[in-house]
């Protein structure tokens, strides 16, 4: 369930550092709709007690296309309303699935590796499409009559990293601690 104005994508130190090898030698040249769905059932929507909807929000890695001058990356994204006593196996009240590709140039000499896609594709593509999906779903969702849904906004941030093993006699490092936006 996405309750927050935020949502993160960690990253380890090494998946940073991989993405930003791609991010170094690629640009962003399109972000297009690959496929989508949307199913609404406007009058149960309108029936639900005011305060008893909830939103669920997931994305995944798709397929990743390649070609000499280009890298192709399809994110697939889901966002649901349900009424909050309703399960996952409960027809939602509003269901949108949709997949975004986007494309990269790729800097001539350049041939990134699999870590480097990988790592791209986990946080750095996602975040290129997740403005689009927002506006997808939004204007999608008021389309059929419903309020505008609120989208989260999306940010990569820096994976914990592990703690020191027990045997060691200095105290791990504190992390500083992270405002949440009120909301």
């Amino acid at each position: 369930m996405t309750n927050s104005n935020l949502i993160q994508i960690e990253q380890s130190e090494e998946q940073g550092r991989c993405a930003g090898e791609f991010t170094q030698n690629a640009a962003i040249q399109s972000v297009r709709m690959a496929r989508s769905l949307v199913v609404a059932d406007a009058e149960r929507f309108h029936r639900a007690p005011v305060g008893s909807l909830a939103t669920s929000i997931g994305f995944g890695v798709g397929s990743v296309l390649r070609s000499e001058a280009a890298i192709g990356f399809t994110t697939d994204f889901t966002f649901s309303i349900r009424r909050v006593e309703e399960t996952e196996d409960t027809v939602a009240l509003v269901e949108i699935n949709c997949s975004l590709e986007s494309q990269y140039a790729i800097r001539p000499g350049f041939t990134p590796n699999d870590e480097q896609l990988a790592a791209f594709h986990r946080a750095g593509a996602v975040l290129h499409a997740w403005p689009y999906f927002r506006e997808f779903t939004q204007s999608s969702v008021v389309r059929t009559g419903l309020p505008a849904p609120p989208v989260p906004l999306l940010c990569l941030v820096a994976a914990p990293k592990q703690l020191r093993s027990a045997s060691s006699s200095a105290p791990p490092k504190r992390r500083p601690r992270r405002l949440k936006p009120a909301g």
